[in-house]
C-alpha cells in the first residue's frame, strides 16, 4: 500500500474555467490526471490532495469534480486550498458526500489523520504580509494567517496524540524525537512570516499537478 500526494488539480468540469489558457500542457488535463492516476494508484492506496481540487464556488457546483476524483482508485484525503471556494464545514461536506454517494474521501481539517505508516497534519497556507495579493474582496491577511496557524497547531496536537497512542511504552524509531520536531514547528508558526515554510515542512512531500505536468507521483 502506498501514499501519494497531488495538489492543484484545478478541475472545472461544471464551470467555465478552461485551464488550457495557462498553456498547452493543461489541454485535457482532467483526462491526463485520470490516465496517470489509474496507471499508478491501486484501490488500496491513499492519495492526499492538499488543495485546489475544484473551481466550483459551492458544493453543488463542485460535485462533478468531486465525483470525478471519487471514482478514481484509492482513498483520498482532502485539505482546503486558497481556491477551494466550495469548501464548507466538515459536517456539511460529510453530509453532502453521504447524500451523493461519495465514499472514498475524508478531510484533513483541524485534525490529524493516520495513513499507513504516516500521521498527516496540515492547514491551508497563505501569503505573508510582504506579498500583495489581488482578491475579489479585501482579505485581512493577518487574521487569516492567525486562524490557519491555530488550525495547524490543532492538527499538530492531534498528531502528537496519535503518536502517543501508537508508541506508548515504545521507543520512538526516529533519530530526532517527535517532541523536538513538534517544538521546532511550533516555534516556526509563532512567526506568521514563516507560515508558508511551516506548511511546506508539515506537508513535506506535496507535489503539484501543475509543476509535474499532471503526473501523479509516488
Amino acid at each position: 500500500m502506498s501514499v501519494f500526494v497531488m495538489a492543484d488539480p484545478h478541475l472545472s468540469l461544471s464551470t467555465d474555467k478552461p485551464m488550457d489558457k495557462f498553456g498547452a500542457r493543461w489541454t485535457d488535463h482532467a483526462e491526463k490526471i485520470r490516465t496517470r492516476w489509474c496507471e499508478v494508484v491501486a484501490p488500496e492506496d491513499t492519495v492526499v490532495i492538499p488543495g485546489d481540487l475544484s473551481w466550483g464556488i459551492n458544493l453543488e457546483q463542485a460535485l462533478p469534480d468531486l465525483s470525478f476524483i471519487d471514482a478514481l482508485p484509492g482513498k483520498k484525503i482532502l485539505l482546503k486550498g486558497n481556491h477551494d471556494y466550495w469548501w464548507d464545514t466538515v459536517k456539511k461536506m460529510t453530509a453532502f458526500f453521504d447524500a451523493h454517494g461519495i465514499t472514498t474521501m475524508s478531510f484533513l481539517h483541524n485534525n490529524a489523520v493516520r495513513c499507513e505508516n504516516f500521521i498527516l497534519c496540515g492547514s491551508r497556507g497563505w501569503y505573508t504580509g510582504d506579498k500583495k495579493v489581488v482578491t475579489a474582496n479585501e482579505v485581512d491577511a493577518a487574521k487569516l494567517i492567525a486562524r490557519e496557524v491555530g488550525r495547524l497547531r490543532t492538527s499538530l496536537e492531534g498528531e502528537v496524540a496519535c503518536v502517543s497512542r501508537s508508541w506508548r511504552r515504545r521507543a520512538l524509531p526516529w533519530k530526532c524525537s517527535f517532541s523536538s520536531i513538534f517544538r521546532r514547528i511550533s516555534e516556526a508558526i509563532s512567526a506568521t512570516r514563516s507560515f508558508w515554510s511551516c506548511t511546506a515542512l508539515v506537508l513535506s512531500a506535496v507535489i503539484s499537478a501543475t509543476s509535474m505536468g499532471c503526473t501523479t507521483c509516488r
